[in-house]
């Protein structure tokens, strides 16, 4: 999982900013709909180029990429898992959380899907990587285990626990739904942290200079890991 609260990830790091956050005392959160595409499409492309570290090291095309992130967004409002974080008092979105069933291979717009993740192509074969070694994958079935993907917070509202609380709502919808696990990759501390608050366990993880592909290192010189998260539900 990108974003942690202060960053994904799967996602999800960036410095905090000094600007104070607007004024207000409600933060709803709330699964995500199609009034929301457009905006949560901008904050997950802003987040992912800025600061993403994974992301921030490929360095996709940012036009290319916003034009992705629209279609993947819709995509994922009839999935009914993705959850966003609104400012009530200015009406922002200021968090995402994007998540799918894990077997989930976007049927008739498969060829789409790939095209959005070869944007990604090699964080994406590192979390490829990540749950073959440390998943069963044969044992998991259509509606068995959610995929959270990717998860991103507005600078001026990390730290005050939106990602824990985007969490807190896919996990009631999952058992709601009868999906006996949750699994999430996180590239810093306090994503994790955020996580194991609600009980995630971490499955295993890949060191970034420890990671090749096409017999390069891509990610040396990155500090940390991506970490395999889970959750028995």
């Amino acid at each position: 999982m990108p974003e942690s609260d202060r960053s994904p990830d799967p996602l999800y790091a960036s410095h905090d900013t000094a600007e104070p956050p607007p004024s207000s005392e409600y933060i709803v959160i709330s699964f995500l709909s199609e009034p929301d595409v457009e905006s949560a499409a901008l904050l997950y492309t802003e987040v992912f180029l800025h600061d993403e570290p994974t992301s921030v090291r490929i360095a996709p095309d940012p036009a290319r990429l916003l034009t992705h992130a629209r279609w993947y967004v819709n995509s994922l409002v009839g999935r009914g898992f993705s959850t966003i974080a609104r400012d009530t008092g200015t009406g922002d979105l200021i968090g995402f959380m994007f998540c799918f069933d894990l077997t989930d291979n976007f049927g008739d717009d498969a060829a789409r899907f790939k095209e959005y993740l070869a944007n990604f192509r090699e964080a994406i074969v590192m979390i490829d990587e990540l749950e073959m070694r440390f998943l069963n994958r044969s044992s998991i079935y259509p509606g068995s285990v959610l995929h959270a993907l990717q998860a991103g917070v507005s600078r001026k509202y990390r730290g005050r626990g939106v990602l824990k609380a985007m969490m807190g709502l896919l996990i009631h919808r999952a058992r709601e739904r009868g999906y006996r696990q949750i699994v999430a990759e996180c590239t810093n501390p306090l994503s994790i942290m955020a996580l194991e608050q609600h009980g995630f366990q971490k499955a295993g993880y890949l060191e970034y200079d420890s990671f090749f592909i096409d017999g390069v290192r891509f990610f040396e010189g990155l500090e940390g890991d991506l970490s395999l998260m889970v959750l028995d539900l």
